[in-house]
């Protein structure tokens, strides 16, 4: 019975092409490069751009160590194309996003701690509420000024004074410092970008903590985001944030 090396020689000598079968890994390793698309929707699956690569470099390496028997090499090689553009691609856009809401959040929440650290509450206030919001009372320069029909305005001013009103009062008087000591994390909720502030608050009677969630919404004038405070909690606990346990971002 003829061996399948003398079959392959035959076929050589009268020129005949030999029969090479795909390798399954090959296959894999392209179909991974495609799948791998998805990353930039949702990170975890960059699991299928590293498995491309690694069914890939198995595909050549088994290609390559028998070149008569194995054919795949090219769509081997399209799949960690693939996989490095898309896989390599939303690593990217994510880190840049991160980065954008480290300093988007960092800038929005030291300027609120600001204006609390200068007895400044109306213009921390202010910075509560979104900016496409704020510019649609542009004509008002005080609370006061408010119309009749934004009641609940002034209401949630008087709520946000009395949060925040002692803890202003010992700043201003130096009973009390407050330093930035962490971005905790950033992420998205309801298709928009927040991230978790912490600051620390020194007094005589010991450190505690103010956590300020900061978060985007959408401005229709600059086709982009405004940054504004969502949340703020004194007495914070490190690393207890939760982001919709109960249908809205909730500091526990």
């Amino acid at each position: 019975m003829p061996s399948a090396a003398s079959s392959l020689e035959r076929r050589a000598m009268i020129g005949e092409t030999p029969y090479r079968a795909i390798t399954y890994s090959s296959v894999l390793s392209l179909a991974l490069g495609i799948a791998s698309i998805l990353a930039f929707a949702h990170l975890i699956c960059e699991v299928f751009a590293v498995a491309s690569v690694l069914f890939g470099v198995l595909a050549i390496r088994r290609v390559n160590a028998a070149p008569q028997e194995w054919a795949g090499k090219s769509l081997a090689c399209a799949g960690i194309v693939l996989s490095l553009l898309f896989g390599g691609g939303a690593a990217a856009v994510n880190i840049a996003t991160t980065i954008e809401r480290h300093q988007m959040g960092r800038a929005t929440a030291d300027r609120f701690v600001d204006k609390l650290s200068k007895g400044e509450m109306e213009a921390a206030f202010w910075l509560t509420l979104p900016q496409a919001f704020r510019k649609s009372l542009s004509h008002t320069n005080d609370i006061e000024d408010l119309p009749p029909e934004m009641a609940n305005l002034k209401e949630r001013y008087m709520e946000f004074r009395q949060e925040n009103e002692a803890l202003t009062d010992m700043i201003t008087t130096g009973r009390t410092t407050i330093e930035f000591e962490m971005v905790e994390g950033t992420g998205e909720f309801r298709g928009q970008d927040f991230a978790v502030l912490v600051y620390l608050v020194h007094s005589r009677d010991g450190d505690t903590r103010l956590m300020l969630n900061v978060g985007s919404a959408r401005d229709p004038e600059k086709s982009g985001k405004s940054w504004f405070v969502r949340e703020t909690h004194l007495g914070y606990v490190p690393h207890s944030f939760q982001s919709g346990a109960t249908g809205h971002d909730h500091a526990h």
